[in-house]
């Protein structure tokens, strides 16, 4: 039966529930075990021997139990960068998968957005006509997320498309995928550009961390949803992609 969703939508979807799930299942894991522990701080036993297992194989919890909050917070903040940086990869693969529909469908519209070639040379090492639109594909989406940054990338899909997307839906997914640029480059701190354009919607302060907690990933994770879905939609009813059969 045919649905209204693209290839490149039901791999984003495939991979944003495994990235959900593993969010909520490390999550309900670190809270279980700081309670765990939490009860279990004072005994005089090492943190390996209240988890019951080998100092051997886990080295690293050879340690008093009275750690256990600095650890589990450590490895709650790990997850939480993690998840939104996983984020936006799905993200960029949805991206990129959209340019290869619509190159399919359209080829000239997408090669057009590069000025690269390619030689002889480059051409015998690929075995077949896919190998070679990947590679296209990936050289195209690298200078136009090179040169303007994933938000003026979409930016440039939707004005080539014309698709309609709600402004607030937009913002919101936006300013959640931003966050990965804070993490990696900013050391988590909310830099001018951030605080200026979100501080109504977070509660940030400049130059403080910015959210990564669990709650705050949960909501960045419908509102990408919502925004690719809706992505998705636009595209195939403007003809540029076709549904998956």
């Amino acid at each position: 039966m045919p649905t209204n969703e693209s290839k490149a939508f039901q791999k984003f979807a495939s991979r944003f529930s495994y990235l959900q799930q593993h969010s909520q299942v490390i999550d309900v894991s670190l809270n279980k075990l700081f309670n765990y522990l939490r009860y279990r701080r004072t005994n005089g036993r090492k943190l390996f021997e209240n988890l019951r297992v080998s100092s051997e194989k886990y080295p690293k919890l050879n340690i008093p139990s009275t750690e256990y909050a600095r650890i589990i917070n450590f490895s709650k903040k790990e997850k939480s960068d993690y998840c939104f940086l996983e984020l936006y990869n799905i993200f960029s693969y949805y991206m990129k998968d959209i340019l290869k529909e619509m190159y399919i469908l359209k080829p000239k519209s997408i090669a057009d957005k590069s000025n690269k070639t390619i030689n002889y040379i480059k051409l015998t090492e690929f075995t077949s006509i896919d190998e070679l639109v990947d590679y296209m594909i990936d050289k195209i989406f690298r200078d136009l997320e090179g040169i303007h940054g994933t938000k003026d990338l979409v930016k440039r899909i939707i004005r080539h498309t014309r698709i309609c997307i709600p402004q607030e839906q937009a913002n919101d997914a936006l300013m959640y995928l931003e966050i990965r640029h804070l993490i990696i480059h900013n050391d988590s701190k909310v830099d001018e550009k951030f605080h200026y354009n979100y501080k109504h919607k977070l509660d940030i302060n400049l130059g403080g961390k910015v959210p990564t907690d669990f709650e705050t990933f949960q909501a960045a994770l419908q509102a990408v949803f919502n925004y690719v879905h809706i992505i998705d939609q636009e595209l195939i009813d403007k003809h540029f992609i076709n549904a998956r059969v």
